[in-house]
């Protein structure tokens, strides 16, 4: 069995209605057989359940807040496209139709907007879907490459990786003005922001 690679993704819900159930819920992505997959781990019991069974790739998985759905990022169409499926897998749906490259989708707090990641002007941005009629609208706009969004949790702000300075740093963009900061000057590379619950900081 190949090495497991997981995708970012732990979604808690031990006290709230879960469409699932109400253990700990683990999704992620794995070459098990021979194709990536987008899979859902029983924490509490380690059942594992493959959610997309496609030939396709299919990647970076992301829970909804309420958990009933998870946007994820897919080549089964010919192209990697923004998709949404419900919590077992059902319905899968394409929610981008462009030639470029769209990955990474990250859910805003409220449910209301996907962030994620493009190279629809050559180089990687980070962009807006919105899920009520599909508008997609740029947040960055920058000649290096700026990836893997990550919403805080009050949805004013959105850590991401760039490689601006020859270099992975980290970066937070104000959605509504774009007023951008750089966080990290480390040599080394910083990637995969992550923030703590009361968006003070980020790991």
């Amino acid at each position: 069995m190949k090495t497991l690679l997981l995708y970012l993704l732990l979604y808690l819900w031990p006290n709230q209605p879960a469409p699932v159930d109400r253990s700990y819920q683990l999704c992620y992505t794995a070459d098990i057989d021979g194709n990536w997959e987008i899979y859902r781990l029983d924490v509490d019991g380690l059942s594992v359940t493959n959610l997309t069974q496609h030939p396709d790739l299919d990647a970076y998985p992301s829970w909804s807040p309420d958990g009933r759905q998870i946007a994820f990022f897919s080549s089964r169409d010919g192209n990697e496209e923004l998709y949404l499926m419900g919590a077992e897998g059902q319905n899968p749906r394409r929610l981008t139709n462009h030639p470029a490259v769209d990955k990474a989708p990250s859910w805003s707090p409220d449910g209301r907007f996907l962030a994620f990641s493009s190279n629809r002007r050559g180089n990687f941005d980070i962009y807006l879907l919105r899920l009520s009629d599909l508008l997609v609208t740029s947040v960055t706009e920058h000649s290096a490459d700026d990836e893997v969004p990550t919403w805080s949790s009050d949805g004013s702000k959105i850590a991401f990786q760039s490689y601006r300075q020859h270099n992975w740093d980290i970066y937070v963009v104000d959605v509504k003005s774009k007023q951008e900061k750089r966080l990290t000057t480390h040599r080394l590379p910083d990637m995969y922001p992550v923030w703590s619950p009361d968006g003070q900081q980020i790991a």
